[in-house]
């Protein structure tokens, strides 16, 4: 291709980006070394570094494209371009070019702010970008620095890895990503892993009084990985499992949920109780340890603090299964221990309670939860009712019926923060919480919901939080 052909066609693509027919700027390809030393004095003189290899210099302003012969400094007065209809920001392209191989051989892109009223010039360098390909969320894969307008260079695909195939990569917020696509600012990737699980399904199985059943799942033949419907929801063995059926609270009673929505006048704002630490057990029996003996069972406490459960004819130990020891009522594991500070799911399989740091279940009380079903350390206040189901997309007064919670749809109160109410909000009592759906609150710190006052919300809009603590724009 000679040189006339090639700024023909560099002049051409200049146009239509012009038009905005395309968004790429002209230089969007260019793998070129970049010009150095490149300056813009205020009345319009450009000047950059000597390029090796290069007999002649090209200037493009707007499209329009002038030679410069092999001089390393250009009035930009030269052009056709600099006028009273000057746009405000031009681009601007310096290309060096080698005749004897027909090539260029460096490139510089640039914009230029330009005053038709003063008649003067600023150079306005395109920022560099930082490209990171991760192959998960912590992994960084590789990393370019890119002109901004420009494309990433295409890199060597990561290996598949144990069920899983390369797939492609993503923008953070799942979008895919193409190497055509043009880098405007700091971007980070992420490879797509299309799953090849080959799961067997294992079917439900419902828990008796002294067995343990589980939920519907699935287990992949070759990682030995367990999932729920599909390949990509993973879960632990305890989020599948049904705990034994065992003792329920006795006579159990609803608290009553005010009705009105308004709070009253200056109400006092109650503090979350914190997990309790354990107390000292005064033991009722003569025999070393047992703290407590009801309907046939004997409680025990070790100096480990572990907390076991016998049989009071024989001494059996008491697995896998519920007991009250007449004040609390307890879940004794395989292993014959108290469960303590663990959320796991009801015998019903569909609603999640609470031990506590004393291996008690919790009813109708918050708790500081530390640990979530699958393990995971976290630091979050929950509110379980009377059966000592957590409140889920539940939004409820504290027990003097004079501050607002809102427990999430994955059952945490919002705190210190602005949130949404989701779509299945429901009032503690059973009603329907439609004047919730889609709107926004603001929790303070203890998670009481801000009502009744004027705010501004986390944009700067102001609004009016209402008695049911719903933003009113």
């Amino acid at each position: 291709m000679n040189k006339k052909v090639k700024k023909i066609m560099s002049l051409v693509v200049t146009f239509i980006l012009t038009l905005g027919i395309v968004r790429l700027p002209v230089y969007a390809q260019s793998t070129l070394p970049k010009i150095t030393g490149v300056s813009l004095t205020s009345d319009g003189i450009l000047s950059w570094d000597v390029v090796s290899g290069a007999d002649s210099y090209w200037i493009g302003l707007n499209g329009s494209s002038v030679s410069n012969g092999n001089n390393t400094t250009f009035d930009l007065h030269d052009t056709s371009q600099i006028n009273e209809n000057t746009p405000e920001i031009c681009t601007l392209v310096i290309e060096a070019y080698n005749s004897s191989s027909d090539e260029y051989v460096a490139r510089y892109n640039c914009r230029i702010k330009y005053s038709s009223a003063t008649d003067t010039f600023d150079l306005l360098p395109i920022k560099e970008c930082s490209v990171k390909f991760y192959t998960d969320k912590n992994t960084l894969y590789q990393e370019q620095t890119v002109e901004e307008g420009a494309l990433a260079q295409e890199i060597d695909t990561p290996e598949d890895k144990e069920c899983y195939i390369f797939s492609g990569w993503e923008y953070e917020d799942g979008t895919p990503y193409a190497f055509g696509n043009v880098i405007t600012d700091d971007t980070n990737l992420y490879t797509i892993w299309t799953p090849t699980h080959d799961l067997e399904k294992v079917e439900a199985k419902p828990a008796t009084e002294t067995q343990t059943g589980n939920k519907e799942y699935y287990v992949c033949a070759k990682c030995g990985k367990l999932f729920l419907e599909d390949s990509t929801n993973e879960v632990s063995l305890a989020d599948v499992t049904i705990p034994a059926l065992g003792t329920k609270p006795n006579n159990p009673t609803t608290p009553d949920v005010p009705a009105a929505l308004d709070k009253p006048d200056n109400p006092t704002t109650p503090d979350v109780p914190a997990t309790p630490d354990i107390p000292s057990f005064n033991p009722v029996t003569d025999e070393e340890g047992c703290f407590a003996e009801y309907q046939g069972f004997k409680f025990y406490i070790d100096d480990d603090e572990n907390i076991t459960c016998r049989t009071a004819a024989d001494g059996k130990p008491v697995i896998n299964d519920f007991k009250c020891d007449g004040t609390y009522t307890y879940y004794f594991q395989f292993d014959g221990t108290a469960m303590k500070d663990r959320l796991t799911y009801h015998p019903d399989g569909d609603h999640v309670i609470y031990f506590d740091a004393n291996g008690h279940e919790v009813f109708n009380d918050f708790a500081n939860v530390k640990k979530t079903i699958a393990g995971d350390e976290v630091d979050d206040y929950c509110f379980f009712n009377v059966f000592g189901y957590m409140y889920v997309d539940v939004v409820t007064y504290d027990k003097t019926g004079t501050v607002l919670y809102y427990a999430n749809a994955y059952g945490v109160l919002e705190r210190g923060k602005w949130f949404q109410f989701s779509d299945n909000v429901t009032w503690a009592d059973g009603r329907e919480g439609t004047e919730f759906i889609g709107g926004y609150g603001c929790a303070n710190a203890d998670g009481t919901l801000l009502v009744n006052t004027q705010t501004t919300d986390w944009e700067g809009k102001s609004c009016y939080l209402q008695g049911n603590g719903v933003a009113l724009y």
